[in-house]
């Protein structure tokens, strides 16, 4: 009597081929997993910089043409930068509060408050900070999309390294506010345009507007012109351009002032210029005192 024979179902492959078949779907599925891993890495780190907007290296010119803005602007000069990240906005009261609960920051406003005699004496107490601006007592809960304000230079400092960065150097500022352009606003030259871009005295009735809402600049920037003035690293010093280095230039090495940039919602359109400068006390803080901050071209995560 012949041994019953079974039949091999169609298709099926011996033990050993049942072997080889399993060991190509591993590598295949590694190779799958190696791939939605490389996805994954590219989505995060696109997503990790979309608040930024890389600026090229290159020159630009800094300052106002001869005949034209304010003496501290003068000379006009080429100034060459390495490339570099900027914040596509200013720094918003959320943002700002997260850095304040990480580390338990307090403000230069938040410790000096206000010296008042209350009748007997001398005494302190509280006065608008970032978390109150106006002193009222109500608060940011509605304005969490707003440029945070009432910081010093320090406080601006101190969060930027924090969020892994630095504040801006004045040239750094200056030539992504210009948007690569060589005019007196990043548009051109057409004061008639200046609603389209920013929050000033003309339309802001004189208070701060949630960043991002005006058109932003040919590097993708918003807000460069009005809303906040914005703190820079540098010092200031008056005849600094007819010094300063021609490549990356960080401004005067000792002083107590910090330069100041972008005008805010209650200035006039002069002061809105790309070139124009100001400045303040690195420990003074103001209703129109913000920033943002810029980042090096290596760097790709933000908190």
């Amino acid at each position: 009597m012949e041994p019953e024979k079974t039949e091999q179902p169609t298709g099926a492959a011996p033990e050993a081929g049942n072997k080889r078949v399993l060991t190509k779907l591993h590598t295949a599925l590694i190779a799958i997993g190696a791939i939605v891993s490389v996805v994954f890495i590219g989505i995060w780190m696109k997503g990790s910089v979309k608040d930024r907007v890389l600026i090229p290296a290159g020159e630009f010119l800094m300052g106002a043409p001869e005949g034209g803005g304010e003496l501290n602007e003068h000379p006009q000069h080429k100034v060459y930068l390495d490339a570099y990240y900027m914040n596509k906005t200013e720094v918003t009261n959320a943002a700002f509060k997260k850095f304040i609960d990480a580390v338990q920051y307090v403000t230069a406003a938040e410790k000096r408050g206000r010296l008042f005699f209350d009748g007997k004496q001398l005494k302190q107490e509280s006065s608008a900070n970032w978390k109150d601006p106006l002193g009222n007592g109500k608060g940011i809960d509605n304005k969490l999309d707003r440029p945070v304000v009432r910081v010093s230079w320090n406080d601006a400092d101190a969060y930027c390294k924090w969020a892994g960065g630095r504040l801006p150097t004045e040239a750094e500022w200056e030539k992504a506010a210009r948007g690569g352009t060589n005019t007196q606003y990043s548009f051109g030259d057409e004061v008639r345009e200046l609603n389209k871009y920013a929050w000033y005295s003309e339309n802001s009735n004189s208070q701060e507007h949630p960043v991002g809402l005006k058109e932003p600049n040919l590097y993708g920037l918003y807000d460069m012109h009005g809303n906040v003035w914005e703190w820079v690293a540098d010092r200031y010093a008056e005849d600094y351009y007819s010094r300063s280095p021609a490549k990356d230039p960080k401004g005067p090495d000792s002083g107590n002032r910090r330069v100041l940039r972008g005008g805010g919602a209650g200035n006039v359109r002069n002061g809105l210029r790309a070139a124009f400068r100001a400045m303040s006390s690195q420990g003074s803080w103001s209703i129109s005192f913000g920033f943002r901050c810029a980042f090096t071209a290596q760097d790709s995560k933000s908190k």
